[in-house]
């Protein structure tokens, strides 16, 4: 079996780009279809197999597989494990910021004969050592991080520790100056902040590997191939989940100011991070396919795992209910679901009305039992604001803090930044989030919204085409007017899906300039595409359209022009008391015809209940005919508002 073996060394102060490194090892390879091997000298992470390959003969020479070994340098201090030998990997990559590894070194020695300073200076001085008698620098790459550490640590011995260290990193660098090392300063890449990083280290990685595939190429006459070539890289107007990270691109800096925000806030022992945003800034995406797939992994500044995750959103039925649901579900808490039955989710959920504090602890118990630890996502927690009484808000809100205080469970929750004032009325959680715990998510830079157009193309195998005589490439056009917009996101992940649907009859992997025109471009290709899919819908489909669709939409409080989307079970929307059995036939259509076409999202609550929703408020603005009909009559939001009423009265009456 051929394998591409790989060195990963890493200090305590870099997990984070350890972490993205080990992301992008993996997204990389499966853009080549090549397999994926894991193994750390941390024991807590154990090994990763790539699942999405079938296992090879062992003899088997056609495929290599690549297998990264992360040196993680904290968890071996206590370790007698040796410094792995450089000469036996393809690629050795350091990852260097304010500190050495505190590996000891008594035993190594440096070509020159004399102590190294450290594992690291050791593995260095090494390396190029060996690189300067084969030749081969480009084995070996140093990625040190720039940006100046915060200096404010307690107790002071740990505050002189560092500025030691920092002092120790700037004269090793500084001697490789002065001494004019030419191999030294090739391999050398440096960087201020984690998306700098990703786009360094995607470059390279990807060069490093296209280089060892073209060997077999030349000599096998194989083609390189891509297992992400033939899907859709772009989400439209739905969000990126945890099965997308491979296209996730763009984020790399907001994903590591939020592991930072919640390392900070499990050092003060209040595990809660609050993400805010406004509609269309990408929070669910953010957390869903950035920051759950690096924190779950394990070798985040947090901690190792193993982990588990689970998504939870408030706005349907009892929010109590489907927060106890979704722990007993299997993908989160496997102990729990061990014994549950249908009543055991009741059961959890009525302690969390009643000794949320209790119900807490036995959940934090059942972890700690398996070791395990839980990435809680709340997403959407605006939907807790409408549609739920007061008394069931506060009881859902002790609950979830008496989680965030419990050890191993990590609470991250995302909300619309016009909401905050409804959040502002928890005393329980603003002080849960004061210090550090409240991000607020802004829009992207130009360089992070280039690379969410370019980066998920290359790796689905897809080109932009270039203007034969204007030069202009669509790429750039479409960065330009992204950044032109007051709607970036939404607008341009469907664009961008448009123009991937209008290549799969040619199967060219080419986005044109014509498709690009004839869609609407930019500013019109939603209301235009909009407004198609409802013409298209038969006379029955139309006259049902506008009822189904206001089942979906809420009046915002106090703005009775404002609309904001909230989710509902599929049944309830095709089987209205007021449709009979041809308009419910209608409504199907509907939902079915927009769920296909991204004008209506489709996601599965932990009950297992189809819950249908507007992906995003923008499509409303996009949508004339829509919001003309919607805006100018109120009666239906009236009576439904009414009955919302009477159903959170009979809650909090059965909540008592």
């Amino acid at each position: 079996m051929r394998t591409i073996d790989i060195l990963v060394s890493a200090g305590s102060d870099v997990q984070k780009e350890s972490a993205i490194a080990e992301h992008l090892i993996c997204s990389l390879a499966a853009e080549f279809d090549l397999p994926v091997s894991i193994s750390y000298s941390n024991r807590l992470r154990g090994a990763k197999e790539d699942a999405a390959v079938e296992p090879k003969d062992p003899e088997d020479e056609s495929t290599p597989v690549v297998r990264p070994f992360f040196w993680d340098c904290p968890a071996l201090e206590s370790d007698d494990s040796p410094e792995p030998d450089q000469t036996q990997y393809d690629l050795v990559i350091c990852l260097l910021w304010s500190r050495f590894t505190s590996v000891p070194v008594e035993k190594c020695v440096l070509p020159n004969g004399r102590p190294p300073w450290s594992a690291t200076n050791n593995e260095i001085d090494s390396i190029l050592g060996q690189s300067q008698r084969t030749s081969e620098v480009r084995r070996f790459r140093v990625y040190r991080n720039r940006a100046t550490p915060d200096s404010l640590l307690e107790p002071k011995e740990d505050r002189e520790e560092m500025c030691r260290q920092w002092d120790a990193v700037q004269d090793f660098f500084a001697k490789w100056e002065k001494d004019n090392e030419i191999q030294f300063r090739e391999c050398c890449q440096e960087f201020l902040d984690l998306e700098e990083f990703a786009n360094l280290f995607r470059q390279h990685f990807r060069n490093f590997l296209v280089e060892q595939l073209e060997r077999r190429i030349e000599t096998e006459k194989a083609t390189l191939k891509n297992r992400f070539r033939g899907l859709n890289p772009f989400r439209g107007l739905n969000f990126f989940d945890f099965e997308h990270a491979a296209f996730y691109y763009g984020r790399t800096r907001a994903i590591g100011e939020v592991l930072d925000a919640l390392k900070r806030q499990v050092a003060a022992k209040k595990s809660l991070v609050l993400v805010l945003g406004p509609s269309g800034s990408g929070k669910t995406s953010l957390l869903r396919a950035g920051v759950l797939p690096l924190l779950t992994q394990g070798g985040t500044p947090v901690g190792n795992g193993p982990w588990s995750r689970l998504i939870t959103r408030p706005g349907v039925g009892d929010p109590i209910d489907t927060l106890a649901a979704a722990l007993v579900a299997r993908f989160a808490l496997a102990a729990l679901q061990d014994a549950a039955t249908p009543d055991d989710s009741l059961s959890l959920a009525s302690r969390l009305k009643k000794d949320p504090e209790n119900a807490a602890s036995q959940v934090a118990e059942m972890l700690g039992k398996r070791k395990m630890r839980l990435a809680l996502v709340v997403d959407q927690l605006e939907e807790l604001f409408f549609g739920v009484s007061p008394v069931l808000q506060r009881k859902y809100v002790t609950a979830l803090c008496a989680l965030a205080r419990c050890e191993g469970i990590y609470v991250i929750a995302a909300l619309r930044s016009e909401f905050y004032a409804h959040y502002q009325r928890f005393p329980e959680l603003v002080n849960l989030t004061s210090g550090g715990g409240r991000y607020e998510l802004q829009l992207p830079a130009e360089r992070e919204i280039a690379n969410m157009i370019r980066l998920p193309a290359e790796a689905a195998g897809l080109r932009f085409e270039r203007d034969s005589e204007t030069g202009r490439s669509l790429d750039d056009f479409l960065l330009k007017a992204a950044m032109n917009s007051s709607d970036p996101l939404p607008l341009l992940e469907h664009v961008l899906s448009r123009l991937y649907n209008r290549q799969l009859d040619r199967k060219d992997g080419l986005l044109l300039w014509s498709d690009y025109c004839e869609l609407g471009r930019f500013k019109n290709a939603l209301a235009q595409h909009a407004e198609f899919v409802f013409l298209a819908l038969n006379r029955d489909e139309q006259r049902v359209f506008k009822l189904v669709v206001r089942q979906l939409l809420v009046p915002r409080a106090g703005k009775e022009n404002v609309l904001i989307r909230r989710p509902v079970p599929y049944h309830d929307l095709v089987s209205s008391p007021e449709f009979n059995h041809r308009q419910s036939a209608a409504a199907r259509g509907v939902i079915d015809c927009l769920t296909n076409e991204g004008l209506l999202s489709a996601d599965t609550d932990s009950k297992h209940c189809r819950l249908i929703s507007v992906p995003q408020e923008v499509l409303l603005n996009n949508w004339p005919r829509l919001w003309r009909s919607l805006s100018e009559d109120q009666h239906f939001f009236a009576m439904r508002d009414r009955l919302d009423e009477s159903k959170a009265l009979a809650q909090s009456r059965g909540a008592k």
